[in-house]
């Protein structure tokens, strides 16, 4: 009797680990997708794009700016993502604190001393580090079978691209394939550019008006391979994205059945169901990542253009 009596003691202060309840993120992430910006139509649209600004003497631009606005909106879901499976992972002893004593009494009171060792039980395991897995609903195992299959596409993309990565992923190599290829054709222009006399103290130097109209001339290969990629990935970019979401979009749904998770009894796939927001989080990044890449690289070149045309040599 005493046992039992010390036993049910104990089971009442680990009430409030089976009492945990911590709100999920109820938030379509599949929407975010739809406001990222597509990649720029050519390098003058992604030059509109960029803020210049110079350092050291040195020119810096960049498409922060343009891109802030979905980059913040992403950076607080994934605060919220990341909030949640913290205080799914911690133990529960905030919300033992919060637990009324006089409460938690009566509802120890209530119990059946078979209840109350079945409880003391399931508290020792926990205690032990072993979880104590509950049976779920039929939707929330349709569910977690959904993540699971989503999970396992996910992969096999990885290990085996599809058609789309495979296109996207000629398309960049060919891009900076090109790129390399002009900066050394230009290099070796440049050597054959005769040298001039420039005066006393400054010696030979290469030919100023040859140099700039190769420069002008390299600038222009440069920027038409660049607005090549862009259109190329302009028109890849429905495709990409299509992909993206048709991917998360049977998690999605399965999410609102189970309410983002707040219907399953255990932790272990109410971490799981928050996981698969963070993944759909994963690649809304990469695909701003793509689109702000494209950005920068061919704005850049335009900035660079109009540089070189003011020159005077």
């Amino acid at each position: 009797m005493k046992r039992l009596r010390l036993i049910v003691q104990l089971c009442g202060l680990f009430l409030p680990i089976l009492a945990f309840s911590q709100e999920m993120v109820k938030v379509n992430m599949l929407a975010l997708y739809d406001k990222i910006p597509a990649p720029p139509a050519d390098a003058k649209t992604a030059h509109a794009r960029l803020v210049c600004v110079v350092e050291n003497t040195a020119q810096r631009c960049d498409a922060g700016k343009f891109y802030q606005p979905i980059n913040s909106e992403l950076a607080a879901l994934q605060q919220r993502v990341e909030k949640t499976l913290a205080a799914l992972a911690q133990p529960s002893v905030t919300a033992m604190q919060q637990i009324d004593p006089q409460e938690m009494q009566k509802k120890l009171e209530k119990m059946t001393p078979e209840e109350k060792i079945k409880f003391a039980m399931q508290m020792s395991q926990q205690m032990a580090g072993m979880q104590n897995v509950q049976p779920e609903a039929e939707e929330v195992q349709a569910a977690i079978e959904e993540v699971n299959k989503v999970n396992s596409r996910a992969n096999e993309d990885f290990i085996s691209p599809d058609e789309t990565a495979k296109r996207l992923a000629q398309i960049q190599s060919d891009w900076r394939r090109q790129q390399e290829e002009i900066k050394k054709w230009q290099a070796a222009e440049y050597e054959k550019v005769p040298e001039v006399g420039m005066g006393p103290g400054i010696g030979m130097v290469k030919e100023p008006k040859a140099v700039h109209a190769l420069n002008l001339n390299a600038m222009a290969k440069r920027l038409a391979v660049e607005n090549e990629y862009l259109t190329a990935l302009q028109k890849l970019w429905p495709e990409e994205l299509k992909k993206r979401k048709a991917l998360y979009e049977p998690v999605q749904q399965a999410l609102v059945t189970v309410e983002y998770g707040e219907a399953a009894a255990n932790t272990t796939f109410k971490q799981m169901f928050v996981q698969s927001q963070a993944s759909m989080l994963a690649t809304a990044t990469n695909l701003i990542h793509l689109s702000r890449e494209a950005s920068e690289s061919a704005g850049s070149l335009w900035q660079e253009k109009l540089r070189l045309e003011k020159e005077k040599p």
